[in-house]
């Protein structure tokens, strides 16, 4: 996150609250699939970010950084109710493990 220091909101705190008090999602799910892996990672994630479509809005009121540009393996893509095969009332949400060259995301 050093590198992209300039790009921070004003005010932003690294040392937020993470809302984190143990994986509460349900298991199968892309919300505890994605809880389990930014903990696999080591990064911070929240227990009650919501469905995926929430996590965004979730995330920001914690004090997380949300801006809708992947840039890190461990970043969180949300995807809305019904947009791309994302399922119409809960939404996705998955974890960036790559991001090439071309700026292509896996």
């Amino acid at each position: 996150m050093e590198k992209d220091s300039s790009l921070l909101p004003s005010g932003f705190d690294a040392n937020h609250k993470t809302g984190d008090v143990g994986n509460v999602y349900e298991f199968g799910q892309c919300t505890w699939w994605a809880y389990t892996r930014r903990k696999q990672l080591g990064l911070p994630v929240g227990s009650y970010l919501g469905d995926g479509r929430m996590w965004a809005d979730s995330a920001k009121a914690l004090g997380y950084w949300v801006d809708g540009t992947p840039r890190h393996k461990g970043d969180v893509i949300v995807f809305a109710a019904g947009q791309a095969g994302a399922d119409s009332t809960y939404g996705h949400v998955a974890i960036v493990e790559s991001i090439g060259s071309d700026g292509s995301v896996v």
